[in-house]
């Protein structure tokens, strides 16, 4: 059975053991971390579908993750919520121009916490689609294009166009959310490209 991954990073353990709890009594997986500096060793292995952080931590702390966080391509649509017990507006301020998604206080109810989870999950899952749907158009171009690639005749300006072309429509690609099949379709696609660049280099 699927099971969403949250990834919470706080350093309190009594604190972080409660917010665990409440996470997993509602079917979900919980990674929990005590810093940003083991997050980060989490994430470049497993990534969460969403993070909740605590602001305020050793060694690396919540705004300092985030933005490491979010300078991984894969996690550039992975809903992120501040935990704290601060919560001033300047200290708001902050984290919503980063661009976190919302602030957790540490006094939230059990309620609230799973119900601002699950809305954010499901806009998560609302993007997630909208970006196959961008991905599966992009690849339906390039294999459109490919063929006609195999079309036209060595060494034509017609041949010399449709690289050009496709290999645009790669860059496109390049900076989509891609599963790992359509990583390997792309990663083929390239290689594809690269040869007929080099066969018909007097173009």
């Amino acid at each position: 059975m699927f099971k969403h991954k949250i990834l919470l990073v706080e350093d309190e353990p009594n604190y972080a053991s409660v917010v665990k709890r409440m996470i997993e009594y509602a079917n979900f997986d919980v990674i929990h971390t005590h810093n940003g500096h083991e997050a980060l060793k989490i994430v470049s292995t497993t990534m969460p579908h969403l993070v909740i952080c605590d602001v305020c931590m050793p060694v690396m702390n919540g705004y300092q993750f985030y933005k490491t966080f979010r300078a991984l391509p894969e996690a550039n649509n992975i809903p992120f919520l501040f935990l704290t017990s601060l919560s001033t507006q300047e200290e708001l301020r902050m984290g919503m121009a980063l661009g976190a998604e919302g602030y957790l206080s540490k006094s939230i109810s059990r309620i609230d916490l799973m119900n601002t989870i699950n809305v954010q999950l499901n806009k998560k899952t609302i993007i997630d689609a909208e970006v196959e749907v961008l991905i599966e158009t992009h690849l339906k171009k390039v294999q459109s294009k490919a063929e006609n690639v195999l079309e036209c005749s060595p060494k034509s300006l017609s041949m010399k166009a449709q690289l050009s072309v496709l290999t645009e429509l790669l860059q496109m690609l390049n900076h989509s959310i891609l599963d790992d099949g359509n990583k390997i379709q792309l990663m083929k696609m390239k290689t594809v490209i690269g040869k007929l660049y080099r066969e018909n280099a007097p173009l």
